[in-house]
């Protein structure tokens, strides 16, 4: 599934920071206020929100991000615009995973 492929790659804040570049714009704009307000570079920070997303998030939250990838241009791309955009509020993001 490319939920499982993005949270493998994007897990990584190097491959991470990369994916931001390509996205660039307002998306990285904000997402570098967001990682700011947590004291990490951008490209931590969404490794960090990826990486939460993949402990976290429902079967139901997964399928959703990979239907609204489905026939997109660039579908890695923009699966990892939606898990860092829509993954709740900043405060779930980063809550500690349990287990």
């Amino acid at each position: 599934m490319i939920v499982d492929e993005i949270i493998a790659t994007c897990s990584h804040p190097k491959i991470a920071g990369a994916a931001l570049l390509s996205i660039g714009g307002a998306f990285v704009e904000e997402i570098a206020h967001d990682a700011r307000a947590t004291g990490l570079p951008p490209d931590a920070f969404v490794a960090l929100v990826v990486s939460r997303f993949g402990a976290v998030a429902s079967p139901a939250e997964r399928v959703a991000v990979s239907i609204a990838v489905k026939g997109h241009d660039m579908p890695l791309l923009e699966g990892l615009r939606r898990i860092v955009k829509d993954f709740a509020s900043l405060a779930r993001r980063l809550e500690p995973t349990l287990g």
